[in-house]
């Protein structure tokens, strides 16, 4: 999948490391969280508190969200056909992945 000049082999990669990843956009730990071995270490850095957020993160999280999501559904069309299917109906986020 691809998003802002760089290949992400599943969604979920791209959403729960670069994700972390953004909150410290800017900042030595961007590339740190980017490059750990994997999603669960991510969000473990990216969920730190003692590590600095970028300052408007809470501005910037749902735009940075909404991307993510709009690149996996005009990509792949089984995903976005899915989506298309639920209609008008309520979406809940329902994950077996606990990170």
């Amino acid at each position: 999948m691809a998003y802002q000049r760089a290949l992400y082999e599943f969604y979920l990669i791209l959403y729960s490391i670069d994700f972390q990843a953004k909150k410290f956009e800017g900042t030595e730990f961007e590339e740190m969280v980017r490059t750990t071995r994997s999603a669960q270490d991510a969000k473990k850095l990216g969920t730190d508190r003692r590590l600095p957020f970028r300052q408007d993160w809470d501005q910037v999280k749902e735009i940075f969200m909404h991307n993510c999501c709009y690149a996996k559904f005009t990509q792949h069309d089984d995903c976005k056909k899915t989506l298309l299917g639920t209609g008008d109906s309520k979406l809940v986020e329902h994950t077996a992945y606990v990170f």
